[in-house]
């Protein structure tokens, strides 16, 4: 899996996203802005399930586009 560093605005419904959960590839389903340094990323797990996470700017850090 090549890994492409994420940028938070770069962040789109539909996009593949590791790091989110840890040890798996989760799908964007859709994103909530909180002010320019904070978002609610809701998305769809491996499983099919759908979760939300809120996430910072410190945390773009551990996220990378999946392909």
């Amino acid at each position: 899996m090549v890994k492409l560093r994420v940028k938070l605005r770069n962040l789109k419904p539909e996009a593949a996203v590791h790091g989110v959960v840890p040890d798996s590839v989760v799908l964007v389903v859709n994103i909530d802005w909180h002010e320019s340094n904070a978002m609610t990323l809701v998305n769809r797990l491996p499983d099919g399930r759908i979760a939300d996470e809120m996430l910072y700017r410190d945390d773009r850090a551990r996220l990378d586009f999946a392909e």
